[in-house]
């Protein structure tokens, strides 16, 4: 298939609040493509639609995206219905374009993470960041949204990551921890992992910032361990992450098969392996337990 450069732009981004790993993406003025693991990809084309209601706005519009439809390699083109109105001839040319994109840039996968400016939970004892909540790219000309609380998982799971079952106790820990006033604070990152708070110029040393997105250092001994069990089942997503040490990717890798269901989802997007057998270990594990019809925590 043919491929249009152009201005195009592949790069990630990860998926916080909860931490599901990373999103890959194409973007050019005629769409955009996303992964989050490697393999399908939402084929997402802008379309104009009309803002408003009734007669003086009826020349009043926006550009939106549209989900065009699904794709890889394996399935091919998967269309969603689409309105009647729009062209489908230039949105197909559009998609297979982008299809094209995905083809050429597939070997460079993972793309390198382009959101290093981070909004940052903090802890209310000694106002160091506490976990992570939401990302967005540093030159952004705003960034939308700003939750208040952390979440540890999405509600009923995923197939990239199962319910972490003591989710609300680990939840609530955190939300005490940040106090009753919570603080947060967008931070944007340099190279060598420090911050500097937006608006300020206060800046943090790398030190401080939690490498696993969440403060493992706990007072009491439930609470640490409650955090390690966490960190555990959320492995094949931490994997993912760009900025782990070697020593950080050798504590996690033996821990794939405490949720290794979700293996298949995130290990074509790790950046590094320290150990394939622990790897093909849980993928091993994944097969089994998805033959057998298993799905409970081992």
């Amino acid at each position: 298939m043919s491929v249009t450069q152009g201005d195009v732009q592949h790069y990630a981004i990860r998926r916080v609040n909860p931490f599901l790993g990373v999103m890959q993406v194409i973007a050019t003025d005629g769409g955009r493509a996303l992964s989050t693991n490697g393999v399908s990809w939402s084929l997402e084309l802008p379309a104009e639609r009309r803002v408003g209601w009734g007669s003086l706005n009826r020349n009043n519009y926006e550009t939106a995206y549209c989900v065009y439809g699904m794709w890889s390699a394996a399935e091919g083109l998967v269309c969603l219905p689409l309105s009647p109105l729009l062209d489908s001839t230039v949105l197909r040319q559009q998609a297979d374009q982008l299809i094209g994109l995905v083809e050429h840039y597939a070997a460079e996968l993972p793309f390198p993470l382009q959101d290093d400016r981070e909004l940052w939970l903090f802890e209310a004892a000694e106002q160091r960041p506490l976990a992570l909540l939401a990302t967005a790219v540093a030159d952004a000309a705003g960034t939308a949204g700003r939750p208040r609380s952390w979440s540890a998982c999405p509600a009923g799971g995923l197939p990239g990551q199962r319910a972490f079952p003591a989710a609300d106790s680990l939840q609530q820990r955190v939300q005490q921890r940040a106090g009753a006033n919570p603080v947060s604070h967008w931070i944007v990152r340099d190279n060598a992992g420090a911050g500097r708070i937006a608006g300020s110029d206060d800046v943090l040393d790398a030190a401080l910032f939690p490498v696993m997105l969440l403060r493992e250092d706990w007072e009491d001994r439930a609470d640490r361990e409650l955090v390690r069990d966490y960190l555990h089942w959320i492995a094949p997503a931490l994997l993912t992450l760009q900025h782990l040490q070697d020593d950080d990717r050798m504590r996690l890798e033996p821990l794939l098969q405490a949720q290794s269901l979700s293996i298949e989802h995130h290990w074509r997007l790790f950046p590094k392996i320290i150990d394939p057998g622990a790897v093909k270990a849980a993928r091993t594990v994944n097969r089994l337990q998805r033959a057998s019809g298993a799905h409970t925590p081992q």
